[in-house]
């Protein structure tokens, strides 16, 4: 463009001259400045210094300490003060009418003890701020003004802060400081500006103070609404703060033994009572203050109603609550059962609360920390760690992340060995416990012990490389049903030390769950507790079974624990090996539902010997028993004094039949309230039980089941009217059951009680074959009369009636129990009249019983003896 002016051509670019050209290259390099000076801004600001809370004010700049002194060629002479700016933000709503910009405070200063060294630390940051200044930064949040406008020295007195600081010099001041910094080295212009918590708290290790000298350069901790810590002069602080309500909790705190610290924004006080905790609460509330809470609670807080204040407490906004005084009643079941025991819920529940600490807790001179996700459980010591919480907490979440993708146990390892260099680099020692809570599984880490040591994981959840870290001490499922894949045997093999299993089930198969496991680790070489925990309703946390299992490997008579064992699992063979050592320490589960085999015999026979007259509730399915199973089933019910027996009544070979009358012979009728025969054998069991020991009975059922309709014996019926005429029947029902001889049913009827029985259900060929049964019907009549009549009413007679069931296959006998019932007849005229019932003679149905019975048992003294 030169050549062309010389030779006196006027050249244009896009409709524009030379001059314009350079004006607009100007414009452009000016907002290319501007731009960068409202990033540098947005850096800072929107940085990880707005996280929850800093030692000093992130805001602070360098400035000469001596201009008469300095001389630029001389680095010498470069002698530098500190100045903490107030880190005040643009507030939409105040109690008063003060300017909303950050502005320097009136304080002197700090001499810095060895610039050289903090420069090359705090350099590049101080550089941003001193660009701030000079410049101005507006923006949404924030507002520093430029130098040239004097509003950075509000409310400056000179002769606090320096004689030089006066809107002329200045400006001198900074440009001076920013040449020396650039001169050092060149800016480390980087995406992440901001300081560490840890580097704000090391700032005043820089600084030339006298002993017990504010360090915070006389400003004050605030804390907002969304938690973040910032340091504002008194000025600027005063205008959050409404007096009366402050000063109200400042006399509480004072009463109570505690303080309350405005520049730090700490609050302490001891809570004696729930009313004086209380009446804290509202008191905080009313101030809309935030605070640090350090409480003492010497009213023995249950757990509810520490969860309780503790989300109160977090509705205040606050960052850190210190909670001493939270005692084992805190835990009903006490130390133990809250050591193994993590399906019940935590203590500490989630809050925006960033550090929860319980002090004496769980146990005296103990300290546990609950940092989000994490809780660490450590001793008290004499001074607390030097460090942040909020790297700490920064740093786990890092660990956390190196836990969540462990795939192997290297990798879990590698994420243990990380955890003891973040804990030794804090100052806690290394018999620390933490804990990683995630929705699905917990982790539990003591690097004294090697790493990874327990594991709490919901339906299996928990990263692989945890299960094969090869340190697990003790595992902690929460199932709705066992997955027998290969990783639960790889669990087994990989950690050779695991002390305990505990299982949480949801459901009623107890005996699945034993087996299974005790299956699982038959071979295992060292022993191990085993721990069930019911979850269901209000069950939920109850230790239901604790035992000790020894597998033949223990004591080096029998293999390592084999995978190929997982098709296996589920057989249903009889004489399936007994574990060879189960102690239970307890258990206290009052039924079993499900099938029994040979196994599961075996351990409920040890779990009754050990702890009898707990079973109350049994389905005795004996389908999949040998002899063997049979023997143990019989121990099992004559320790048990079950009162509720449901018998599934399968076919089964004649040579046991031996065996199945002595489990029936073992029952505790004396016990027994409720019995039901159910399945496609009835009949044949029947046959089986006792006449010599007849159970008085308030429930019994007899269910067929199967497509066909099941057929009682002349000698089965007989054996029913004896449990019938023995007991006080409330309940009787026949269901898919019909009898060999219709007249039968005259015996069923006849050893009913009328002042008991409320219900008599048949089914519709039941019922069908009762109604063709004359001599049944009309002593049911007899026994049972219809509806009384007004007259009897009054008398309060008991209101007995044959009546269909909504379900047209049942009827159902009811009665009126208000009084003792007397026999009801019906007179000529057909008006129910009360009577005494009349001492008749035997009848046939009667007389054919007791020569039945006389020839039973002659029958059995005559086995017997051939025995």
């Amino acid at each position: 463009m030169d050549r062309l002016d010389m030779a006196g051509i006027m050249v244009l670019a896009d409709g524009k001259n030379r001059e314009q050209i350079q004006k607009h290259f100007h414009t452009l390099e000016q907002k290319v400045l501007k731009w960068s000076d409202q990033n540098i801004c947005l850096n800072m600001f929107y940085g990880e210094q707005t996280k929850w809370d800093y030692a000093t004010s992130t805001l602070f700049f360098v400035l000469p300490s001596d201009l008469d002194s300095w001389r630029d060629a001389d680095t010498s002479t470069h002698q530098f003060r500190l100045y903490f700016l107030c880190d005040n933000r643009k507030e939409d709503f105040t109690f008063s009418r003060m300017p909303q910009y950050v502005h320097l405070f009136d304080h002197p200063g700090y001499n810095l003890l060895d610039p050289q060294i903090f420069l090359e630390e705090y350099g590049d940051y101080a550089l941003r701020v001193l660009q701030m200044l000079k410049n101005g930064c507006p923006i949404a949040i924030y507002e520093i003004p430029p130098i040239d406008s004097g509003k950075i020295l509000w409310r400056c007195d000179p002769a606090i802060t320096s004689s030089h600081f006066t809107k002329e010099t200045f400006a001198l001041l900074v440009d001076k400081a920013i040449t020396h910094i650039q001169g050092l080295s060149l800016p480390k212009w980087t995406m992440n500006p901001w300081l560490t918590r840890n580097q704000s708290a090391a700032i005043k290790d820089f600084l030339d103070v006298k002993e017990d000298e504010n360090t915070e350069g006389n400003l004050h901790r605030h804390i907002d609404s969304d938690q973040r810590v910032s340091w504002k002069c008194e000025w600027h602080k005063q205008q959050h703060i409404e007096p009366k309500p402050l000063a109200t909790l400042q006399e509480f705190v004072r009463n109570h033994g505690g303080d309350l610290n405005m520049q730090q924004t700490t609050l302490t006080a001891v809570l004696r009572s729930s009313s004086v905790a209380d009446q804290f609460r509202t008191l905080l509330k009313g101030t809309q203050q935030i605070f640090n809470l350090n409480l003492r609670l010497d009213l023995r807080p249950t757990r509810e109603y520490l969860r309780d204040l503790i989300l109160d407490l977090a509705q205040s906004k606050a960052v850190i609550l210190d909670i001493d005084g939270v005692t084992l009643e805190t835990h009903p079941l006490g130390y133990v059962d809250y050591a193994l025991n993590l399906f019940a819920d935590n203590v500490v529940p989630k809050s925006d609360l960033k550090l929860i600490t319980l002090i004496n807790y769980p146990r005296p001179q103990e300290r546990c920390l609950h940092l989000g996700k994490f809780s660490l459980r450590t001793t008290i010591s004499t001074s607390r760690p030097a460090r942040s919480w909020v790297e700490l907490r920064s740093e786990l979440e890092k660990f956390g992340d190196m836990v969540s993708l462990a795939r192997t146990g290297i990798d879990c390892n590698n994420a243990a060995e990380m955890l003891r260099s973040l804990l030794k680099k804090h100052g806690y020692p290394l018999a620390t416990v933490v804990t990683i809570h995630e929705s699905g599984w917990n982790t539990v880490f003591k690097p004294e012990e090697g790493g990874v040591i327990e594991v709490y994981s919901k339906d299996a959840a928990c990263p692989l490389g945890v299960h094969f870290s090869g340190s697990l001490r003790k595992v902690t499922v929460e199932l709705g049903d066992l997955n027998f894949d290969p990783d639960f045997f790889h669990l087994a093999q990989t950690n050779k030390a695991l002390q305990e299993l505990n299982v949480s089930y949801g459901g009623s198969n107890l005996l699945y769950y034993i087996e299974s496991i005790v299956k699982m680790w038959h071979d295992s070489s060292s022993p191990f507790t085993l721990t069930l925990i019911d979850r269901m309703g209000d069950s939920r946390g109850r230790v239901v079974a604790q035992m000790t299992i020894r597998g033949r490997g223990s004591d080096g008579s029998g293999s390592t624990l084999n995978v190929d064992r997982v098709d296996s699992m589920h057989s249903t063979q009889k004489g399936a090996p007994i574990p060879p050592n189960v102690h239970f320490s307890k258990y206290d589960s009052d039924h079993i539902f499900s099938p029994l085999s040979d196994f599961s015999a075996s351990i409920l026979d040890k779990a009754t010997e050990q702890h009898p007259s707990v079973l109350n509730l049994l389905s005795l399915d004996t389908s999949q028993l040998s002899s063997d199973g049979l023997a143990a089933a019989s121990k099992i019910l004559g320790r048990s004094d079950l009162e509720h027996l449901n018998i599934v009544c399968t076919p089964f070979n004649s040579d046991l039949s031996g065996s199945m009358e002595q489990v029936l012979d073992s029952v505790q009728s004396n016990a027994l309230k409720s019995l039901v025969l159910s399945g496609s054998n009835i009949d044949g069991w029947i046959k089986l039980w006792p006449s010599n020991d007849t159970p008085k009975l308030i429930h019994l059922g007899i269910r067929g089941t199967g497509s066909a309709q099941q057929e009682l014996s002349h000698e089965s019926v007989l054996v029913v009217h004896q449990m019938v005429y023995a007991s006080p029947l409330v309940d009787l029902k026949f269901e898919n059951v019909e009898l060999q001889h219709k007249r039968d049913w005259e015996l069923i009827v006849g050893g009913l009680d009328p002042k008991s029985l409320k219900t008599f259900g048949l089914c519709e060929r039941s019922r069908a074959q009762f109604d063709s049964s004359p001599e049944a019907v009309v002593l049911f009549n007899e026994k049972f009369p219809g509806k009384p009549n007004r007259q009897a009413a009054e008398n309060k007679a008991p209101a007995v009636k044959i009546k269909k069931d909504q379900e047209p296959s049942k009827v159902t006998t009811t009665k009126d129990t208000d009084q003792e019932p007397n026999k009801v007849s019906a007179s000529k005229d057909g008006v129910a009249q009360q009577q005494k019932p009349k001492q008749s003679e035997p009848s046939c149905w009667r007389r054919l019983f007791c020569c039945w019975c006389d020839r039973v048992k002659k029958e059995k003294k005559e086995k017997k003896e051939k025995k």
